[in-house]
């Protein structure tokens, strides 16, 4: 087990299997068995707090749960602010003037949103993915954050490995959460289909 305090509210937590049996942690059983997996995670929780100082006293937590090599899991645990009402288990300088040129995006896709508290970490994760991010993604501004939609690329095989990455950044948002049509009609669209290109290409 390897616990790392991302910021003063974010949490990663690295689980091999070894460690999901000591826990008793099952995540396939979670809709079946919630109180369980529930318990579970009140055990880490209490030995994440011991091991960083994480203040967990009356929070509201977003909790993703990412699957990892050798049936081990990493969670992102999230403090979230006591104003939002949906809670989900498991969006500088400019160098030179950006030239958009949308991307096509295939009509059925795989896709998740990222919420980013400021702009800085949205250009920190595209400086940290570099190249090596070929998804299509949108990006909004709503409220005082950043959302970033990305759809993946069917031809290529990197989604699960960037959505890791995009969590140690951002927090990733659920069903029950904000969805992309409503960020198209109360948001502002900024850049579409190759907003993190865009980014690299011109804020990193």
């Amino acid at each position: 087990m390897k616990i790392e305090k991302l910021d003063t509210n974010k949490l990663k937590v690295s689980l091999t299997a070894s460690d999901l049996i000591q826990l008793d942690l099952n995540f396939a059983r979670a809709a079946d068995d919630a109180e369980s997996v529930k318990q579970a995670f009140i055990r880490l929780m209490k030995i994440a707090q011991k091991e960083t100082g994480f203040d967990l006293s009356d929070a509201r937590l977003m909790i993703e749960a990412v699957p990892d090599k050798d049936d081990g899991f990493i969670l992102f645990v999230t403090r979230v602010d006591e104003q939002q009402e949906e809670i989900g288990f498991a969006v500088r300088t400019v160098k030179k003037k950006p030239v958009l040129k949308a991307k096509k995006i295939p009509a059925q896709s795989v896709s998740c949103i990222f919420r980013f508290s400021d702009f800085e970490h949205l250009i920190a994760f595209a400086a940290h993915m570099g190249e090596a991010f070929d998804d299509y993604s949108t990006l909004y501004a709503f409220g005082d954050a950043y959302y970033l939609s990305i759809v993946k690329n069917p031809l290529k095989s990197s989604f699960a490995r960037m959505c890791v990455a995009a969590s140690e950044y951002g927090t990733r948002l659920f069903r029950n959460n904000i969805n992309e049509a409503y960020l198209l009609e109360h948001g502002k669209l900024l850049m579409k289909n190759d907003a993190m290109e865009t980014i690299r290409k011109y804020f990193a």
